[in-house]
């Protein structure tokens, strides 16, 4: 049904109900903060106008609709029909063409035959030419080494799925392979999963580094013995530790007082690559200057303060705390991030001119494995 849509300034009823009693079919009124819009029906739209110019009523008609309004507007414009019919033809034939073959997932077999057996169904550019999807698909099939293939028309192309066959497997003497799992560490068994062999060890048993953890072999009776491939993970309780020793007299290495100083100048390098430092132990210090005068540049200045070995006296005790929490801290960054941390301490033995220090680390790991 054909509608035109009015706007009026009056915002009340009143105009609404006096086309209603004129017999005006108002459809959809909406009221905004300035004005009231409404529907009427296209052959009402005069009636309407006269109503709402009879009683002085400000309106405005913004917009029709509907299929007849579509071709009253569209009637005078031939070139927009035939173009839209010419459209539709061009997309009919479109739609029945075929332009190209696409084939994916070869690589054993060669592309050719698969060309051939498919140009036996359709050979591009091709119009109108039905195709038999599902008898194309059971030709390509049929070609050696293809296991399954799928066909399928996506606008002007064929697209050809290919699934090669798997090459057979090498079947080779596993006897190399027959290995059994063995510990890797000193450790107390905590877990063990065997997919294959026989597991040689139980939870809470403690193992040497190189013992067997799981053969490769099962019992098929009492008195045989079947050779199969080892599978499986063990995990064990694992202690690492550091050990470090403490005497009371420290080799430092302290500055005299005498200083060598030289200068990287861009474009100047040269000037200082022979030369050397006179002192056998040194410290550095490098620092940006400028230099010159009225033309000023920036250079690289390099101090060495020559330094001798020297012993001094320390408290062995705040030097083993200071080493403890250095010495875990690099066991932690030699441990694995899968190991599981279970607790660390640490022992202090006091010698007659040292003291020792040995820390230990307790974690669960994967100690074999296959």
């Amino acid at each position: 049904m054909s509608k035109v849509k009015f706007s009026i300034r009056n915002k009340s009823c009143f105009s609404i109900n006096i086309l209603i009693k004129k017999g005006v079919t108002v459809a959809k009124p909406r009221f905004y903060k300035d004005r009231l819009e409404f529907f009427v029906r296209l052959k009402e739209q005069y009636l309407c106008q006269k109503i709402l110019e009879e009683y002085n009523i400000e309106y405005k008609v913004l917009s029709k609709r509907g299929a007849f309004v579509f071709m009253q507007r569209n009637l005078n414009r031939a070139g927009l029909i035939v173009g839209f019919v010419a459209a539709v033809i061009m997309l009919f034939v479109y739609s029945n063409c075929i332009f190209n073959l696409n084939i994916e997932g070869l690589e054993e077999v060669d592309k050719e035959i698969v060309l051939e057996t498919a140009y036996e169904h359709i050979k591009p550019p091709s119009v109108f030419k039905k195709v038999d999807i599902k008898k194309l698909e059971e030709d390509i099939i049929k070609i050696e080494g293809i296991a399954n293939a799928a066909v399928e028309k996506g606008g002007t192309t064929i697209n050809i799925t290919i699934l090669e066959e798997l090459p057979l497997p090498n079947i080779e003497d596993i006897k190399d392979e027959l290995k059994d799992i063995t510990s890797k560490y000193d450790s107390v068994i905590t877990r063990i999963t065997v997919t294959g062999g026989t597991p040689l060890v139980k939870k809470g048993q403690a193992v040497k580094k190189g013992q067997k953890l799981i053969g490769a072999y099962i019992y098929s009776d009492e008195n045989t013995t079947v050779y199969t491939k080892a599978g499986g993970q063990v995990y064990g309780k694992v202690w690492l530790t550091k050990s470090k020793t403490i005497y009371p007299q420290k080799l430092v290495y302290v500055r005299t007082g005498k200083i060598y100083s030289e200068y990287n100048i861009p474009f100047f390098n040269w000037i200082n690559k022979k030369k050397k430092v006179p002192f056998s132990h040194y410290e550095t210090k490098t620092e940006k200057v400028v230099l010159g005068g009225g033309m000023k540049f920036e250079a690289e200045k390099i101090t060495y303060f020559e330094t001798v070995p020297k012993k001094i006296d320390i408290d062995v005790l705040k030097e083993a705390e200071v080493e403890i929490i250095e010495l875990f801290d690099r066991l932690e960054e030699e441990m694995d991030e899968d190991m599981k941390r279970v607790r660390k301490w640490f022992d202090i033995k006091r010698l007659d001119k040292s003291v020792k220090i040995d820390i230990y680390y307790e974690v669960e790991m994967l100690i074999g494995e296959q």
